[in-house]
This record gives C-alpha cells, sequence and structure tokens, in this order.
C-alpha cells in the first residue's frame, strides 16, 4: 500500500487471531486526522504493541490457566470471574473505558466462589485501597482493604505483598505514617531484597 503524507485522514484495523482455533482475541479501528505519517505510524505502533502485549497475555491465561502458578488450588469458576475484572481493569486502564465497579464486583463473586483465592484477594484489597466504589467512606474503604489484607495473612503469615499493600492502607487511608514506617522496617527485615522496598 502506498500512502501519499500527509494525508487529511487514515484507518488503520488491527487484528490479533489465535492461529489453533481462529478466535479473535483483538481487534480495533484506529482513526486519525491531520496525519503526520512518522508521528501517527509510531503512535499506533506503541498503542496496538502495548493493547497486543495485554490481550495476549489475558487470553493465554483465559485458554488454559494451568500453565500458570498463580491460579495453582483456585476453583475454575472463580479464576474466569477473576479474568472477567482483569479484563475490565486492562481496557479502562488503556482506554479509560470499563465499569470498574463491575470489575470489583467480578472479584468478589470470585471471592464467593472461593476464599481462598490469593488473587482475587489481592484485587479486592487494591480496589478498596483505590477506592473504587465511590458510596465508600475512608473509613469503609480502609476497613474493606484490611479485611481482604488480613486474609491474606491468614493464608500465608510471611506474605510480603500484603504487607507493602498494608502500608499503602495506613499511608493512603489512615494518613498514620509512623505506623507505615513501623511495618515498612519490619518488612524490609523480612525481605530485604523485595521490589517493593
Amino acid at each position: 500500500m502506498l500512502i501519499r503524507w500527509p494525508v487529511s485522514s487514515l484507518r488503520v484495523t488491527a487484528q490479533l487471531i489465535r492461529a489453533s482455533d481462529g478466535y479473535h482475541v483483538f481487534s480495533r479501528a484506529y482513526d486519525t486526522r491531520h496525519v503526520d505519517g512518522l508521528v501517527a505510524q509510531d503512535a499506533l505502533a506503541r498503542n496496538i504493541g502495548q493493547r497486543t502485549h495485554d490481550k495476549i497475555w489475558d487470553d493465554m491465561r483465559r485458554h488454559d490457566p494451568a500453565r500458570f502458578r498463580e491460579f495453582a488450588g483456585a476453583d475454575p469458576r472463580a479464576i474466569r470471574l477473576y479474568l472477567g475484572a482483569q479484563s475490565i481493569y486492562s481496557e479502562w486502564v488503556l482506554s479509560g473505558k470499563g465499569d470498574l465497579g463491575l470489575g470489583m464486583q467480578l472479584v468478589q463473586k470470585a471471592l464467593d466462589v472461593d476464599p481462598t483465592f490469593r488473587l482475587a484477594l489481592s484485587d479486592l484489597a487494591w480496589n478498596h485501597l483505590r477506592r473504587i466504589d465511590p458510596t465508600q467512606t475512608i473509613d469503609e474503604a480502609a476497613a474493606g482493604a484490611r479485611g481482604a489484607i488480613d486474609r491474606i495473612f491468614e493464608l500465608n503469615p510471611g506474605d510480603r505483598s500484603a504487607y507493602f499493600m498494608l502500608m499503602q492502607v495506613f499511608v493512603q487511608l489512615d494518613l498514620n505514617y509512623e505506623r507505615a514506617e513501623k511495618l515498612y522496617e519490619a518488612a524490609v527485615e523480612l525481605a530485604p531484597r523485595a521490589m517493593w522496598w
């Protein structure tokens, strides 16, 4: 295809199809106006690259969850609900579209199915930390986050990421920096090389 620059508008359609069965993993049309060739090409390539990366990852986890260590022992129904929430979150991050409240509901449903599902507990804690539900007070959000984090600690008392989430509750919701600092010091002793510190 030969395109003479500059053009007043351009439409590019990108599709990602799973070769094994023809499933459409990703499809999107991009329309641009007042296009400068190299700038448009660069912007489209970056956007398509990021979106397809996330879609491939999501599709692999949906198509064959048994290959992923983080799903070991989780109820398959809970995994499907969790992955549905992840799709919503990913779409919101990439395009600003998507119902985060629905994502939070799917995470809660995943936990209703499997109360020991670690990834869903972590997402629930982060949902409360980010105050996805706008009707929650700060105290309710803090209590919700703490409840999920406490459950993670019950399942794995040394969970390093749970320490990090709890510090975020102290910093973001409680505004208790002294307590966050003490927890930070304890967490660094537990795992001095963890990426969060």
